[in-house]
């Protein structure tokens, strides 16, 4: 039998991005709005404020690569290689972590470390996502 290889361009997916900050932004107005209701003193209500402004801003500035970061992605068996923007190439195993219809997990395991991958249909493009789902059942 020949050797199933699943090759693709991996980039950003505008949906995925906007649950990121959806996500961050409901929490930071749930904690803002909770502190105005519950009728906190001003010596508390102000740096409790000032936590959940600073959570949101963290969490804009530090999003995860698993959902943000593009690239060039290659899976082989259970080996995968990967290449971040004018990066080397990481060359390591490969573990799913989630296969659904919708989104598929992979976690590159290498001697630097972990790197997990979702991908979804906007982030590689339709027929690379068809391919994918495809390489999926050949390998299972």
């Amino acid at each position: 039998m020949t050797e199933q290889v699943w090759s693709a361009r991996v980039e950003d997916d505008g949906v995925l991005a906007g649950l990121w900050y959806g996500v961050h932004g409901l929490a930071t107005v749930a904690v803002v709005l909770g502190i105005v209701i519950s009728g906190l003193s001003l010596w508390l209500t102000v740096p409790a404020g000032a936590l959940a402004w600073l959570g949101l801003y963290v969490s804009a500035r530090y999003r995860p690569a698993a959902w943000f970061v593009s690239g060039h992605l290659v899976l082989a068996n259970d080996v995968a290689r990967w290449q971040a923007n004018d990066e080397g190439w990481v060359d390591g195993r490969i573990v799913l972590a989630w296969r659904g219809t919708s989104l598929v997990g992979v976690t590159l395991i290498a001697p630097a470390g972990r790197m997990s991958l979702w991908l979804t249909r906007r982030r590689v493009g339709d027929v690379a996502w068809w391919q994918l789902q495809r390489w999926l059942v050949l390998q299972a």
